[in-house]
């Protein structure tokens, strides 16, 4: 299992690479093999976090502390809206894989699919958690208000049944 560190030194090494390829003194070829040793480190990076986000339970909390210095988006800390097209764009994904599993394989989820599925459903937590951020809470809070009002309205239910 990789390391913080080594996850962190992958990312970081990602986005010198794209830092550089921003710069406009490049000529073609030099464009060529930094553009193709960015993809090789973003693959790598990519490669290393699930399994470095799986070991083990991770609350919340943790989870938002882990990726924090990983996250990057224009306008980071004052800008909601990258985070909430983002997870518009992969809950999107998430539906559109399970459409074709309806479509082409007759509702039977295979587990590559499924895999894909848990994938995209992560990369949607971590623009949750961002979206979060943005509004200055936590996930956990966030979860908290969720479970507080899921249990009102089963108490409010409750009541309504027995006036029936």
């Amino acid at each position: 299992m990789a390391s913080r560190s080594e996850v962190k030194s992958m990312y970081e090494r990602w986005q010198a690479l794209v830092r550089e390829l921003r710069r406009g003194e490049l000529t073609p070829s030099e464009r060529e093999s930094i553009k193709g040793d960015a993809e090789r480190a973003k693959n790598s990076f990519l490669s290393l976090l699930p399994a470095f986000l799986a070991c083990g339970d991770l609350t919340f909390s943790e989870y938002q502390k882990e990726i924090a210095e990983l996250v990057g988006y224009p306008g980071k800390g004052s800008n909601y809206l990258y985070p909430v097209l983002g997870l518009c764009s992969e809950a999107g994904e998430v539906a559109e894989k399970v459409k074709k599993v309806i479509r082409d394989n007759g509702g039977r989820m295979t587990g590559t699919v499924r895999a894909e599925i848990i994938r995209k459903l992560g990369d949607a937590l971590l623009c949750l958690s961002q979206i979060a951020k943005e509004f200055d809470t936590s996930l956990t809070e966030v979860a908290r208000l969720n479970v507080d009002a899921l249990a009102s309205e089963a108490e409010i239910k409750s009541l309504r049944d027995k006036e029936s």
